[in-house]
Formats: C-alpha cells, sequence, structure tokens
C-alpha cells in the first residue's frame, strides 16, 4: 500500500480577482515544482471561466501537512477565491484532520 495522500480542492474565482489570480497559480506551481516530496501539482479552469480546481499528490501525510507551511500561496487563496469542496484520499493521518473543520471530505480506497 502506498503512503502517498492525495487532494482536489475546488473554488469559485472572486470577481474581478482572474488576473490576480493567474499571478499566483504561476507562483504556486513554481513553489510545487521545486519540492520533491510533490509527486504532482494542477490548476485547471472551467470552460466558463469562473471556476477553478487544483489537483494535488504528495509523498506522504506529513509532505501534505507541510504545504499549507512551505507554500505561501495557501494563505492568499481568499484574496481570490471562495472555496467550493475539498476532497482528501490515500494514506490520511491524523495531522491532516483539521481539514475536517474547512468542509474536506476524507475518502479511502475501496480495494
Amino acid at each position: 500500500m502506498s503512503n502517498h495522500v492525495y487532494w482536489t480542492w475546488e473554488a469559485d474565482i472572486k470577481p474581478g480577482k482572474f488576473e490576480g489570480f493567474k499571478g499566483l497559480v504561476a507562483t504556486w506551481s513554481e513553489i510545487a515544482s521545486k519540492d520533491p516530496q510533490t509527486v504532482f501539482s494542477n490548476w485547471t479552469i472551467s470552460e466558463c471561466g469562473t471556476h477553478v480546481r487544483v489537483d494535488q499528490y504528495y509523498e506522504n501525510s506529513s509532505a501534505a501537512m507541510a504545504q499549507f507551511f512551505v507554500n505561501r500561496c495557501w494563505s492568499e487563496l481568499d484574496n481570490f477565491l471562495a472555496p467550493t469542496s475539498m476532497t482528501v484520499c490515500g494514506d490520511i493521518k491524523d495531522d491532516l484532520e483539521w481539514l475536517r473543520g474547512h468542509g474536506a471530505v476524507f475518502m479511502k480506497s475501496l480495494l
């Protein structure tokens, strides 16, 4: 069994904030690409241009938790986005339990 943790986080872009948000995504992507414990990180946007999603995959639960301190962009997201959902999967440890308080749904493998 893998120790990986992965999540999907979705949000609506606040009116007038798209251009600033694109700059944040560029910084975010640069930080993620340099982190050896980030396996995958990708932002996508809806066809209508109002809803975004980030998919991220980490080596383990500790690496996922560390992102909230390593990647300063997390603290800036509220300036641009209104969160709508978060799904967390994989080998989830207690260090990520606090995400439930922010509406995260934790899921486990069926197999």
